[in-house]
């Protein structure tokens, strides 16, 4: 008896699941119903592999991450809309996917990138009458990546829909940066705002949140697999000291990377591209918003503030020893303002 995609799509997934695999497919994808092949293929690799990227099959460190999830789970069964802000790479889908999983009225989970550039087929892959994602009313859960670039005519459609369909599903927006800066500046309508972001959930870079690094590496190396290679501490710290633009999807390709050229045994700094990630580092110092001059130990530099201390912490992940370095002051000196400021004991 034939099975349906969805039926061979699960069984992958328990595949990949139980051996803790990540499998290698070759598809064939001809386009149909106004979709190209790009659109098919980035479809299911999405579905295929979402199993694993999902973040509550990873013990997130950091509370600001625990304090998300706590409220995406609480949220998960309101029938409200959410906007999901954070850089590309974050896991913004992943959070999308999380909140759908533990709704008790979970049914269908579908998403399309509004940033495509042909607005006919994007038009067509929301509103088909047979195919249309938004068609599918109460119950599903609808992902509109990038809904920040929804084009005036799309907004208009979709705040007609919004208003005029029975049945609505749940949507949930992604954005790269503040929709608000797009609605002071005319570029999304403002009504379309209010109707889809009932709450805002902020993902904060990978760089803001050191402590995450290592159970995410790990995660890595468990589902390609590689859950005997050993990180040790000059790779932790090369790893908690880069930057990662391209956040956790860059730090997933890294480690994956990394366990193939280790070869079983524990992941060496040569298996990181260790000249580039420094580099980065290096100029990320530059350009960080906190202008100091020298100061002598034990001296209060000109001009600093309780805000400028609080700011170096938050980007060193709440080393001292890394804040002082951005400071120019010793670590004793930053001690002591901490102090002096009442400001609480971050990790050493």
């Amino acid at each position: 008896m034939s099975r349906s995609p969805r039926e061979i799509e699960e069984q992958l997934q328990q595949i990949c699941h139980d051996t803790g695999c990540t499998p290698t497919i070759v598809v064939k994808v001809h386009g149909r119903d106004g979709l190209v092949a790009s659109e098919l293929i980035s479809g299911i690799r999405e579905n295929l592999f979402a199993s694993t990227r999902t973040s509550d099959h990873v013990e997130l460190a950091s509370p600001i991450m625990h304090n998300l999830y706590a409220l995406a789970e609480k949220i998960a069964n309101a029938s409200i809309n959410i906007v999901i802000v954070g850089e590309e790479g974050t896991g913004k889908t992943s959070l999308a996917r999380f909140i759908h999983e533990h709704s008790q009225q979970a049914q269908n989970f579908s998403e399309i990138d509004c940033a495509q550039p042909c607005s006919e087929t994007l038009q067509r892959r929301l509103w088909d009458k047979k195919s249309g994602i938004l068609e599918q009313g109460a119950g599903s859960t609808i992902l509109l990546r990038n809904i920040d670039c929804l084009t005036p005519d799309l907004q208009e459609q979709l705040m007609t829909f919004l208003n005029s369909a029975p049945r609505l599903p749940r949507i949930i927006s992604t954005v790269r940066r503040p929709i608000e800066d797009s609605v002071q500046s005319a570029l999304f309508r403002t009504d379309l705002y209010y109707r889809l972001c009932g709450v805002s959930l902020d993902i904060p870079p990978l760089r803001q949140r050191n402590d995450d690094l290592l159970s995410l590496s790990r995660h890595f190396l468990r589902i390609t697999g590689s859950a005997n290679i050993a990180i040790p501490g000059d790779v932790e710290q090369l790893l908690s000291s880069y930057s990662w633009p391209g956040n956790i999807r860059e730090l997933q390709n890294s480690i994956e990377l990394a366990a193939l050229l280790a070869e079983g045994s524990a992941l060496r700094l040569e298996h990181f591209p260790a000249t580039k990630m420094r580099t980065t580092l290096a100029v990320a110092e530059v350009v960080l918003p906190i202008v100091i001059k020298a100061a002598k130990p034990g001296m209060r530099a000109p001009g600093m503030r309780k805000e400028q201390i609080i700011l170096a912490l938050e980007q060193c992940g709440g080393n001292q020893t890394r804040a002082a370095k951005q400071l120019q002051v010793s670590r004793r000196t930053l001690s002591k303002w901490i102090g002096r400021f009442g400001l609480p004991r971050p990790r050493k």
